[in-house]
């Protein structure tokens, strides 16, 4: 059986001192759902003026499932995740912030609801800060 793939789209604005912690956060989730799908991170950087493009391109020499959408200039989240949304490669795709802001660990949830023929799943926070499916 072939596995499926999750496009991991990652829009960024001055995150420097956030990607190798939000990578590694990925990462470790991401392998434990491996024996059931791969995985690519798509990171948009929407302008940053920081060195955000550095510690990408930094982390895709060692994660080749990393790609890099690089914008020249600033246009908003929502512009940054529809280009991922329209370059990304997988079966389904999951939008993630990259400060973590929200927790990482409810992406087999997710997943799950999708596998059980969900085409959109969307997690809220309630009152306190729980990520309700």
């Amino acid at each position: 059986m072939d596995k499926k793939t999750v496009s991991l789209i990652i829009p960024c604005y001055n995150e420097e001192n956030n990607i190798r912690f939000a990578c590694q956060e990925i990462s470790q989730v991401c392998s434990k759902l491996h024996h059931k799908y791969e995985f690519e991170a798509l990171f948009v950087d929407d302008g940053s003026t920081d060195n955000t493009v550095l510690e990408i391109t930094q982390l895709k020499k060692k994660h080749p499932n990393i790609e890099l959408i690089e914008f020249s200039k600033n246009f908003g989240k929502e512009i940054a995740t529809t280009a991922g949304i329209h370059n990304c490669q997988g079966d389904c795709c999951v939008i993630i912030d990259a400060d973590m802001q929200y927790p990482i660990e409810k992406l087999p949830e997710f997943l799950d609801k999708w596998e059980q023929g969900n085409e959109v799943v969307v997690g809220i926070r309630d009152k306190k800060r729980q990520i309700i499916l």
